[in-house]
């Protein structure tokens, strides 16, 4: 929360309340409205008027990481983990089946 000269509170909810209610929003450099605002808007705030903005730009610059070699994406890694998950799942059904050839057999305790 930040205090403008006038001592008015400006929080991400005040200004969401204002906007909703159809009041002044205390950003001069986008309506003009408020001429002598001394203050920063805090980051929630910013976040939310420049959100989409903000995670392009860190798109943008992940981008531009120079990554490791031996590193592996998202998506490959998703797709390996779904193949060991089948694994799992055939050793688990056979691992089931081998149990029930032995109940099945009489030498289980």
């Amino acid at each position: 929360m930040v205090e403008n000269k006038n001592s008015v509170l400006f929080s991400f909810p005040l200004l969401e309340r204002s906007s909703a209610l159809g009041g002044l929003q205390m950003f001069p450099y986008l309506n003009g409205e408020i001429a002598n605002y001394e203050g920063e808007p805090s980051a929630s705030a910013l976040y939310w008027y420049f959100g989409d903005l903000i995670a392009q730009r860190f798109s943008d610059s992940l981008d531009c990481v120079a990554w490791s070699t031996d590193t592996i994406s998202v998506a490959d890694r998703r797709i390996q983990i779904a193949e060991i998950d089948k694994q799992i799942e055939a050793l688990t059904s056979h691992r089931d089946g081998l149990a029930n050839d032995l109940i099945g057999s009489g030498m289980y305790e």
